[in-house]
């Protein structure tokens, strides 16, 4: 009998991507992770409890859910002969242990654009929380935008940001038998079970600035091929006057920016001709990262979507195109100087703040201060 396609579980994954559930005893997968349960009531024929597996967008060319589910039910007929109701159940959580480490290991990055490089901001964090900073094997298999060590994918599960670091300070992520606080603490690196208390390794000695993201500050800087970076870190009155204009609280992220500045020759120096940052905001599928420009005037020349989950046409200019010109004096508000993708008020919004929250940052960084 072909597994049901349905929802029985109390608590499904997001609506987005494909579904497939499979028959196991006592596991199932939940967005790709291996998880635990209790046995659920959902009226299914011989089987304890119906479990999900969570197929991410791109393997949707498997034709989607119920065709998955047809072929290994018709593989499992055809090919392998029935041996009752036990065996059943070890051949559908084999197809799930299978598919699940498939997805893990062919689960592609994002394009165009590394995460580490986005986000310099987790590495500074850190920094800001244990006086020194990490290298890029602290969260990443091999350095920057490669998949994640275990540390990293418990720093993700704990909430990407600064709070986080502390959840996970008592796990032993590497499995070394070392808290992950013990280790940082003695500077060996928690993410890699073979750096430890008495043998650190070199991952400190690779700590080096991060390469910059020239592919996308060239979209955002048109005909400019040098750029430089300055990490700042907000005051207290700085994140103050950028809540108070925002109407909000900053993510941690965004009390350490790091500007990218765009430079050109000018009478035998280079000068600067505009500034960048990519700004993190939630939305209503998880976190959206905008590349927002400026002119030294404080007016916006450009803005991308780098990541998100959202409409794709929140993404084309004939949205962003908008945004050109607009200054921190503008409200930025959808319905009084923003125009929404029809049905995305929220997510137009969550753009719209984004770049908003840029122009403050800037101008709480860069205003002169008055004597």
């Amino acid at each position: 009998m072909n597994p049901k396609i349905n929802h029985p579980h109390p608590n499904p994954p997001s609506s987005r991507g494909n579904v497939v559930e499979l028959r196991c005893p006592s596991l199932h997968f939940v967005q790709g992770r291996l998880c635990h349960c209790e046995a659920q009531s959902a009226e299914v024929i011989s089987a304890p409890c119906m479990r999900l597996l969570r197929l991410p967008p791109y393997q949707r060319g498997l034709g989607g859910c119920r065709r998955l589910a047809m072929t290994l039910s018709a593989f499992k007929s055809t090919v392998l002969p029935s041996r009752g109701r036990g065996y059943n159940k070890l051949f559908w959580l084999f197809c799930g242990l299978l598919i699940a480490v498939a997805a893990d290991l062919f689960r592609p990055v994002q394009a165009g654009f590394p995460l580490a490089n986005a986000l310099p901001a987790y590495a500074r964090l850190f920094e800001k929380q244990y006086r020194y900073r990490p290298g890029c094997g602290l969260c990443h298999s091999r350095g920057g935008g490669s998949q994640p060590t275990d540390f990293g994918k418990d720093f993700l599960r704990a909430g990407v940001n600064l709070n986080a670091f502390k959840l996970i300070e008592q796990k032993d992520s590497d499995g070394d038998k070392v808290k992950n606080y013990d280790e940082i603490q003695a500077k060996s690196n928690p993410g890699d079970s073979k750096s430890t208390p008495n043998n650190q390794g070199d991952w400190l000695t690779k700590v080096e600035q991060e390469a910059l993201p020239t592919k996308e500050l060239s979209r955002l800087f048109h005909n400019i091929e040098q750029f430089s970076s300055v990490e700042g870190m907000l005051s207290e009155a700085q994140i103050s006057a950028v809540e108070e204009g925002l109407g909000g609280n900053l993510l941690d992220e965004d009390k350490v920016p790091t500007f990218y500045f765009a430079v050109q020759p000018s009478e035998g120096k280079l000068k600067r001709v505009g500034v960048a940052s990519f700004v993190t905001q939630p939305a209503t599928k998880g976190d959206l990262i905008a590349g927002v420009a400026v002119n030294l005037e404080g007016k916006v020349t450009k803005v991308l979507l780098i990541k998100h989950e959202e409409d794709k046409r929140l993404e084309q200019d004939t949205f962003l195109a908008q945004f050109v010109g607009k200054t921190s004096k503008d409200p930025l508000k959808v319905g009084v100087d923003v125009t929404l993708v029809e049905n995305q008020e929220v997510a137009s919004q969550a753009v719209a703040t984004a770049v908003r929250k840029f122009l403050l940052i800037t101008q709480a960084a860069f205003a002169k201060r008055k004597t």
